[in-house]
This record gives C-alpha cells, sequence and structure tokens, in this order.
C-alpha cells in the first residue's frame, strides 16, 4: 500500500511539472524569463524547508505517532498554495483530443520531437539537458543514501543537511539568474557543468567525514538551484512560436525522467560492480564532459552568447 501511494504520488508531481513549467513563456516576456525563473524555484525551495521544519516540530515535539499525519500536511499544504495557480494563471481551452488520451499524449510528444527537425540549437540543448539530467538527478537522489552508506551519518545529521542543500539552492538561483542576464545562458550552462564535475571529483576525492560531506552537500545545492533555473529558461528562450508550450515542456520531462532510469541504472550498476557507491561518481563525472561537449557545440545566439 505505501509503495503504491508512493507511485501515484510521484506520477501527479512529475506529471504536473510539464504544465508549471509551460506557463514560464506565458505569463514573461523573453528577457524575464531567467529572473522569474530563479524565483520560482527559490519560492519552492523556501517552501520545502518550512514545511519539512514545521513536520519535524510536530514529530520531534509530540511524538512519531505524527508522522503519519505529516503526509497529510504535506498534500494540504500541496492543495492549498496550488489555489493560487488555479485561480490567476492563464487558461487555454483547447478542444479534448479524439481516441485514446495516452495514446494521445505519446503522439504530441511524437510531434515535438519531429519538429525538432533542422533546429539544430534547440536540439543540441536538448540532448546537453538530457545527459546533464543523467547526473544531477542522480546526484540529487543518491546523495542522502551516499551519507549513510559511505560515511556512516547520522539522522540527525542527515536531516541538517536536506536542509542545508534548500538553502544554499536559493541564493544559487538568483546568482545564475544574474550571470545569465549579463554574460548569457549557454557559458553560464557551461561554467555550471564545469563546476558540477567539480564538485564530483571532490566527492570521490575528499569526502571521507561528516564535515568534508557537508561541504558537499552546500557545493551541491547552490548548484542545483542555479542551474534548474537557467536550465528551465533556457529552453522557454529557444521553443519556436507555439500555443502549445505544454507538449514542450512535457518533452523537456520525459527527457529529464529518462535521464533519471539512465543515471540511477548506471550508477546502481557501478556500485554493485565495485562495491562502492564511490566508484559510481566517476559514471557522473563523465556524463558532465559528455553535457559539457555538447553545450560548446550550441549555435551562439545572442540571446544566448
Amino acid at each position: 500500500m505505501e509503495h503504491d501511494a508512493l507511485f501515484m504520488a510521484n506520477v501527479g508531481a512529475w506529471g504536473s511539472l510539464g504544465f508549471y513549467n509551460a506557463f514560464l513563456p506565458e505569463i514573461a516576456p523573453r528577457e524575464d524569463h531567467d529572473l522569474l525563473s530563479a524565483k520560482g524555484y527559490s519560492w519552492g525551495f523556501t517552501g520545502s524547508v518550512i514545511i519539512l521544519l514545521l513536520c519535524l516540530a510536530l514529530i520531534m515535539g509530540i511524538g512519531d505517532h505524527l508522522t503519519r499525519w505529516a503526509f497529510v500536511g504535506v498534500g494540504l499544504w500541496w492543495a492549498g498554495w496550488a489555489q493560487i495557480t488555479f485561480r490567476r494563471m492563464p487558461i487555454k481551452v483547447k478542444d479534448r483530443p479524439q481516441g485514446n488520451l495516452l495514446w494521445q499524449g505519446f503522439r504530441e510528444l511524437r510531434g515535438v520531437a519531429l519538429d525538432l527537425k533542422g533546429k539544430t540549437q534547440l536540439t543540441r540543448y536538448l540532448l546537453s539537458f538530457f545527459v546533464m539530467s543523467m547526473a544531477i538527478q542522480t546526484i540529487m537522489l543518491m546523495a542522502s543514501s551516499f551519507g549513510i552508506k559511505e560515511i556512516n551519518l547520522p539522522d540527525d545529521q542527515l536531516i541538517i543537511a536536506i536542509i542545508l542543500v534548500q538553502i544554499v539552492a536559493i541564493p544559487g538561483s538568483f546568482l545564475f539568474s544574474r550571470l545569465s542576464g549579463k554574460y548569457g545562458n549557454i557559458p553560464v550552462l557551461i561554467v555550471a557543468t564545469i563546476l558540477w564535475g567539480a564538485t564530483c571529483a571532490f566527492a570521490y576525492s575528499a569526502v571521507n567525514g561528516v564535515t568534508m560531506f557537508f561541504i558537499a552537500a552546500g557545493m551541491i545545492g547552490f548548484m542545483m538551484g542555479g542551474t534548474q533555473s537557467v536550465n528551465r529558461s533556457t529552453y522557454t528562450k529557444m521553443l519556436p512560436d507555439t500555443d502549445d508550450t505544454a507538449s514542450y515542456f512535457s518533452f523537456y520531462e520525459v527527457l529529464e525522467k529518462l535521464g533519471v532510469v539512465i543515471g540511477m541504472f548506471s550508477w546502481g550498476y557501478i556500485e554493485g560492480l565495485t562495491g562502492s557507491m564511490r566508484n559510481s561518481i566517476l559514471v557522473l563525472i563523465g556524463f558532465f564532459v559528455v553535457a559539457l561537449i555538447t553545450l560548446f557545440a550550441i549555435p551562439q545566439k545572442r540571446q544566448f552568447a
């Protein structure tokens, strides 16, 4: 039952992101996309810290029996704040697609893939994003497991590290946004990719204790906020003129989730083969190298240079 609930929660959360992200090009001019994307992520990280602290206060202050109720609280938190979106965001009414909705969804994704033909800049960017997602999403999902297995991090310190990641992601989002406005999106993503690779190299070679783990967690959080924010705004700037941004962002989300599958499989395979999570980090460095090469291959236009 717990696994079914977790599965449905992930389907709902991941399924919503395509529509959520698709609002960005609809509610702001292109020159505001970097800053608005950063604000969106910063508010998201702030909200995650607040609800996490509230749940921890209830569980640690009153008792473990409230753990289940924490999930109810999170659900109410999501439903409550979602009302802002439901009430204020623009609504585009489309004709209901004919036939099976699932297959129609695949057809729309196929249509986006076909539309990419001849769009070299957008295609290469999506390829770099896809490979980058293999590494970044794997880091985000496996960092806590690395702390537990490789560092023997106690639960209380692990919770502190998770909160730290969310907090430092906020200034990371805004700094990368400012840098994108000054130097261009692609150059900033190139620097971010190099820094991600350096962070992985640091984790592989130097993270052997609690202090070093917290330093690495801070680096990951800072890079996570900035990279996610700029990736999204870069994509919106490259989109062709279209009224169907939801389909394009659904394609974007599918690439990210496929990247998660490949990244997690690679991490688990190397760990199983060598018996150490530390060796799996080397694969992530390889992903960042490929993403970096692809970013350098993107034809530069004025708004991205």
